[in-house]
């Protein structure tokens, strides 16, 4: 079973912050990250009324939009898929999945939070101080 770590936290605290630092981290370090955010209201990443939009509203599923540097993959869904469904179906690649928002579920779950007297500084100190708690990849 692919590790999945949960960043949790209110808004503007820092967890995407985090994240941005820690992912390459993890990776100089050799390890394949992939990461999730989730939303608690929907999204649409694609621009009503190009073509790759329209395919997907006329329900193809899945539809996808693909250049030679990226590929975007839609699919309906009829419930919110949890964490670890996310990485069974498409992580197969990675070693360690990261999500941001998931509050809820098995996973380990580390808290993200700024101190009022700290105002910003999670911009200027590296992960690894802004970590209160050591987990370690095996």
């Amino acid at each position: 079973m692919l590790p999945v770590i949960s960043i949790v936290g209110h808004s503007n605290v820092g967890k995407t912050t985090f994240l941005e630092r820690l992912i390459p981290e993890l990776r100089s370090r050799g390890y394949r990250v992939g990461a999730v955010k989730h939303s608690h209201h929907g999204v649409d990443l694609d621009t009503p009324g190009t073509d790759s939009h329209r395919l997907a509203e006329a329900e193809a599923d899945p539809a996808a939009l693909a250049s030679s540097g990226r590929l975007w993959v839609t699919h309906a869904l009829d419930k919110e898929l949890p964490p670890q469904a996310i990485a069974d179906w498409f992580f197969t690649d990675v070693d360690l999945m990261l999500t941001e928002g998931y509050k809820r579920g098995p996973h380990p779950i580390k808290a993200a939070a700024r101190h009022p007297r700290l105002h910003n500084v999670h911009r200027t100190v590296t992960p690894a101080l802004c970590v209160r708690y050591t987990f370690h990849i095996l």
